[in-house]
């Protein structure tokens, strides 16, 4: 009787606490439309990504390192989401089809409260951007195993849209089928990178089994869900999407496998405290000429994060240099630093300041 009695206690605190909450989520969402009208009457965006990451930081804070973040994170994500579907859901273009990694990095920044659209390529959902069929696009612009995605890259080279963000994903690649059993796979079937990133778990565990590439890790599930001798590597989106069950978790050959994605907008959001700012520019085929373009950041200590080369497309042997740097385009040693760079430089664009996140959560 004392254990139950307990219990009964537990639960009566929770419901209480419960009471509480909805309350002030009802406050919180009531204030959320309040800011809506004073937004759609000034025209300004309903995704405020710098106030946003503000609130998140602030947030985590409170909650302490002593839980895990990713639970207050998670709930609040979906709050906010609630809050801008009050206001007007944004609508948010990203790679691939429903439940790619894309989808769920997406699904990470935005909470399921948007209207997702699925495209087929990266210059698809640069189009719906700038096309306003979406206000946000999400696209992969690198991953710790395979490297750079170069397309991503190469759509800058000819797009003004602006970087107002970046996820990062952890890629977690599951072996899943509609039985979730391992003795009714004869088939394993995946994307190519999907089945090169499990491939080791794959020879060691399933030697027979026949390998069969697909054109997305989702439509692969998607022919796992019609075929009980079929097996899917995939995500555990696809997976719940098509209803099937895991086999193995996490199967992947590394386990720090991560996918950085880009969020992309007309404009970048205003300095949170904690920015990154990229810009792309191009050079003389001269000696020296990276060390002097790289002077004036290293002169005021301007950390660098990442520089990358592309072929410009203009000519032979004619390269563009993409450089994340860490601070926001307003601060002034940024701005002196870039003003410095033009020197050196033969072209030289800024494409966008936006909040830094962290690998660890994304």
């Amino acid at each position: 009787m004392t254990e139950r009695k307990d219990l009964t206690e537990l639960r009566s605190d929770i419901d209480q606490l419960d009471n509480q909450l909805v309350e002030l989520i009802r406050r919180r969402v009531d204030l959320a439309g309040e800011i809506g009208r004073i937004k759609a009457k000034e025209g300004l965006d309903v995704f405020d990504a710098a106030r946003e990451t503000v609130v998140m930081r602030r947030l985590t804070e409170l909650w302490g390192e002593e839980h895990d973040v990713q639970y207050i994170e998670n709930i609040y994500r979906e709050i906010i989401g609630v809050s801008h579907a009050v206001q007007r859901a944004p609508r948010v273009a990203y790679l691939g089809p429903v439940a790619s990694f894309t989808y769920s990095a997406a699904l990470r920044k935005f909470g399921s409260y948007c209207e997702f659209l699925a495209s087929r390529g990266v210059d698809d959902v640069f189009d719906g951007v700038f096309r306003k069929e979406a206000d946000y696009g999400v696209v992969p612009v690198e991953n710790s195993t395979e490297g750079i995605v170069t397309h991503t890259l190469d759509m800058f080279l000819e797009s003004n849209l602006k970087i107002a963000g970046e996820i990062y994903l952890r890629i977690s690649f599951d072996l899943m089928n509609k039985t979730g059993r391992m003795e009714d796979i004869k088939t394993i079937v995946s994307h190519p990178q999907g089945l090169a990133q499990t491939r080791r778990w794959i020879a060691h565990n399933m030697p027979k089994a026949e390998l069969v590439e697909a054109a997305s890790t989702s439509e692969a599930a998607l022919l796992a869900s019609r075929d009980t001798q079929y097996a899917a590597v995939a995500g555990e989106e696809a997976g719940k999407m098509y209803e099937l069950a895991a086999v193995r978790r996490d199967i992947g050959d590394k386990a720090d496998n991560y996918t950085r994605f880009l969020i992309i907008a007309e404009k970048s959001p205003r300095p949170t405290g904690d920015d990154k700012t990229t810009i792309l520019f191009s050079v003389k085929d001269r000696p020296g000429i990276l060390h002097k373009v790289l002077a004036p950041l290293a002169k005021r200590k301007i950390n660098l994060s990442k520089i990358e080369s592309r072929p410009s497309r203009r000519e032979l042997w004619d390269y563009v240099f993409f450089l994340d740097l860490l601070g926001h385009i307003d601060d002034k040693k940024i701005t002196r630093a870039l003003d410095e760079l033009k020197k050196y430089t033969t072209t030289i664009r800024y494409l966008g300041s936006y909040p830094r996140s962290d690998v660890r959560r994304g």
